[in-house]
């Protein structure tokens, strides 16, 4: 619940818009002041058009109306393993915790998996053969929160990035 407040906060705070109070005089005629709040931009650039509730773009959740250099800085932010699937095709940085790495010998394979079972889980990664004496230790990610970024493709109806290269995944816990 936190993350989605976030995700509908973080832009406003980001566009630059600063509320104050003004004060309201006109229409009072007993001598009481009322007042009412005004949504003061602070640059010509972070104006938001448009109703910022009604209009959600529906691959993201994220307002099609709001600034675009905001846009492009949330972007830049990992996005949750379990939100994966809602970018297939596009390169981004997926967080979670790795609950298992499993190394399959009938293929050679190295999975980095984000559920205790494989079936049904939104996000894994994998590592192949070929590139596996690049990353030294992989068990090493077991139990840690990482950010693996890659294009995220997917495999038997869920969301996976292709590691290639160590540089692709980082712990952060």
């Amino acid at each position: 619940m936190k993350k989605i407040i976030i995700l509908l906060i973080l832009p406003l705070i980001l566009s630059g818009c600063a509320y104050k109070i003004v004060r309201d005089d006109s229409n009072n005629s007993n001598n009481q002041k009322s007042i009412k709040q005004e949504s003061t931009p602070s640059t010509p650039q972070a104006q938001i058009t448009g109703d910022p509730i009604s209009s959600v773009d529906d691959k993201t959740g994220v307002k099609d109306n709001i600034n675009p250099a905001v846009i492009k800085y949330m972007d830049l932010l990992p996005i949750d393993y379990t939100l994966a699937t809602n970018f297939i095709g596009e390169n981004k940085t997926v967080r979670g915790k790795v609950v298992k790495v499993y190394y399959s010998a009938k293929s050679d394979t190295t999975f980095l998996n984000f559920c205790s079972s494989y079936n049904g889980c939104p996000f894994s990664s994998v590592v192949f053969s070929s590139d596996k004496n690049k990353f030294g230790d992989i068990n090493q990610y077991e139990g840690k929160t990482v950010e693996i970024t890659g294009l995220i493709a997917t495999y038997k109806g869920s969301a996976e990035i292709i590691l290639k290269s160590p540089s692709q995944i980082k712990i952060v816990e």
